[in-house]
């Protein structure tokens, strides 16, 4: 039988939960040079040469509610953008920006905080983007919350050249 004293089993808690979030959050990451690469094989693979990547931004460790952003943004873009998301249209990623290889994102879009941001991209060039800062005074409220998100991915949707925009 394993015995720990209390300061033993805190720093072993810590430890572990330490490691199952940095191995959770890993997987999913986003980078840039993923997205280069993403950029290439989308290019050669037949992908629209416009669409749009809806990012979520994150810490490593996270509050409730950003989790529940996170949720929120995932389940709304998933299931409201379907069709795009099938068509290579539109792109959805989770991105920790506390990773050093995503560190200049903050930067970028004035993250202040995890965020949602939706870019529009063409021929492989960001040429657009938005922070959807208003999702930290909607997230408890899941109705309006999706209603912003599915508004403001659709303008960007809207603003694809005709070939790539089929509503």
């Amino acid at each position: 039988m394993i015995r720990f004293n209390k300061h033993g089993l805190i720093l072993w808690w810590t430890t572990g939960s330490l490691l199952v979030i940095a191995i959770s959050c890993s997987g999913g990451s986003f980078t840039a040079e993923r997205q280069d690469q993403s950029a290439k094989t989308s290019a050669r693979s037949g992908q629209p040469p416009a669409w749009i990547y809806v990012r979520y931004f994150y810490h490593t460790l996270r509050c409730p509610a950003c989790e529940v952003i996170e949720i929120l943004a995932r389940k709304t873009v998933e299931q409201a953008f379907a069709e795009e998301i099938a068509a290579g249209r539109l792109k959805w990623d989770a991105v920790n920006m506390d990773l050093p290889e995503n560190r200049a994102f903050q930067d970028k879009y004035h993250l202040r905080a995890p965020s949602v941001v939706v870019s529009a991209i063409q021929d492989n060039e960001e040429i657009r983007w938005k922070n959807l800062e208003s999702v930290w005074d909607l997230y408890d409220n899941e109705a309006d919350f999706q209603q912003y998100i599915r508004d403001e991915v659709d303008t960007f949707l809207k603003s694809l050249p005709p070939e790539n925009n089929s509503g």
